[in-house]
């Protein structure tokens, strides 16, 4: 749950109005793979997909829902936990520094 609170402060950081920072961050990521696919770049919007859902994505480390060979990995959770940990609070940074400046 940490990893989702960093990333919805990061967008209530970052964001001017609630509408985007609610909103903003699925209907950019939504309308990215749909633009993808329209494109025909169907590998891209596979890759880009995967990255949220795929063995160390976003969804591991938030629900630890990635299942090994042998049932639920504690190294597949602990490794996307880290990764994203790290992503969400350099994200939560670099926003709140943006936003000091702009001050």
């Amino acid at each position: 749950m940490t990893i989702a609170y960093l990333f919805a402060s990061a967008a209530a950081i970052g964001g001017r109005s609630p509408i985007v920072w609610i909103g903003g961050p699925p209907v950019l990521y939504l309308g990215v793979l749909l633009i993808l696919n329209v494109f025909g770049y169907r590998e891209a919007a596979r890759s880009m997909f995967a990255v949220f859902s795929g063995e160390y994505g976003a969804t591991a480390a938030m629900a630890g829902t990635i299942l090994g060979d042998n049932g639920p990995s504690l190294r597949i959770w602990l490794g996307s936990a880290a990764l994203w940990g790290l992503a969400s609070a350099a994200l939560v940074y670099m926003v709140s520094r943006r936003r000091s400046e702009a001050a």
